[in-house]
């Protein structure tokens, strides 16, 4: 299970450490692996080299060495996704995944969703972006004072889905 969370500053990443920390932390969380550790003990050319990947796969626009705090926020949001996503978890919830986004970027992460969940990763999304659900749902439900309520398919409206956010069928 990996979180990607909504709120990237306070705790999808640790601002004072590099772009290229920040993207291993859930592999140095657990010891690490190969091939950026070995024996527990990180590699700093291989280090370097998933930073590099990664930041050319999601368009990051920095340096691997470059602290977390000195990016933008749509760069910090595609380097919480990148990291997510190298992980490779068996379930991502994913919060508000493109916040800050510009469209292109937008796109892309939604896209690299797509394929996570292809790839047979469970991913929840829990968004407040409605066009961003409908794109990428396959169940849809909402979470109205505590209770889900589900989205019938035939439902998938955005006026079904409102009427749903305001509370009907939650008696």
């Amino acid at each position: 299970l990996l979180l990607l969370s909504g709120d990237r500053q306070r705790t999808g990443l640790v601002l004072d450490l590099s772009v290229a920390e920040n993207l291993v932390l859930p592999e140095a969380a657990r010891g690490g692996a190969e091939p950026v550790f070995r024996g527990g003990i990180m590699r700093t050319a291989e280090l370097e080299n998933a930073a590099r990947a990664a930041i050319e796969r999601f368009e990051i626009r920095a340096e691997p060495g470059d602290p977390a705090r000195a990016l933008s926020g749509g760069n910090q949001q595609k380097l919480c996704v990148a990291r997510a996503l190298r992980a490779r978890p068996g379930v991502l919830v994913a919060v508000n995944p493109t916040r800050g986004l510009d469209l292109a970027a937008t796109a892309a992460v939604r896209e690299e969703l797509r394929r996570e969940a292809r790839s047979g990763t469970a991913v929840l999304l829990i968004s407040t972006e409605l066009d961003e659900v409908l794109e990428l749902g396959q169940r849809i439900a909402v979470l109205f004072r505590g209770r889900l309520l589900p989205v019938e398919p035939e439902s998938r409206t955005r006026a079904a889905i409102g009427r749903r956010m305001l509370g009907e069928g939650a008696t």
